[in-house]
């Protein structure tokens, strides 16, 4: 067997351990950069998290306010609740159900996480992260220049990495802040991928800071 045949089979082996938990987040709202803040207080309930850096945390989702908050989504009927995901290997998901039905302390923000939910990856062509931050690539060439070399180390060779258009038709920055650090990146669009690709993509993510909800990538249409 050759190497690379070997590294495609490992990486199906990753992939195929890998699984989203989602939890109904019921509040009324959160700071708009409080990934943080939400990774401190899962990690007071499940410490694994501080300690697997594979793990990765997709923030709570709202409608920004414009005083840098945003108000959480309580509209359960048409399935537009806010709701926060952690990905994560299948054997390691059951230490996260004991946040089920805990409340969180976000800063001075209170919530409380609803019923956990199970949600295997499945592929999509395209793929979206609303923030990717790769330390020492904050000028957006550089960035995708980055991007593209993680994704050929993954062994992705298919798809077509982009920075998506704001509401105002221009390219915006992201941050995250970490401890008063302020770290800088892009939302990212990865369309075109083969179904082997697009899972690999969204177990290994891109870039770092995932356990604060950078690089983690879901089908283009879930974001909407």
């Amino acid at each position: 067997m050759n190497t690379t045949s070997l590294k495609n089979q490992m990486s199906a082996l990753r992939v195929s351990s890998a699984t989203d938990i989602s939890f109904r987040v019921n509040g009324l709202e959160l700071p708009a950069d409080h990934g943080y803040g939400l990774f401190a207080a899962i990690c007071q309930v499940v410490p694994m998290l501080r300690a697997d850096r594979t793990i990765r945390l997709l923030t709570v989702a709202g409608y920004p306010n414009r005083l840098g908050k945003i108000t959480l989504k309580r509209d359960r009927e048409i399935g537009r609740s806010s709701r926060m995901r952690i990905r994560v290997a299948a054997e390691n998901a059951h230490h996260f159900f004991k946040l089920g039905g805990r409340q969180l302390s976000v800063g001075i923000h209170q919530i409380v996480l609803g019923v956990p939910t199970i949600l295997p990856l499945k592929p999509a062509a395209d793929l979206f992260a609303r923030i990717v931050v790769i330390s020492g690539y904050e000028q957006q060439d550089y960035f995708l220049a980055a991007v593209n070399r993680q994704l050929k180390e993954l062994g992705v060779r298919s798809g077509n990495a982009e920075i998506p258009l704001n509401q105002y038709g221009k390219i915006a920055r992201k941050t995250i802040k970490v401890k008063g650090d302020t770290k800088v990146g892009y939302s990212l669009k990865i369309s075109g991928l083969t179904d082997e690709d697009s899972l690999l993509v969204q177990h290994n993510g891109i870039g770092g800071k995932g356990h604060m909800g950078a690089g983690f990538f879901v089908p283009h249409w879930e974001d909407k």
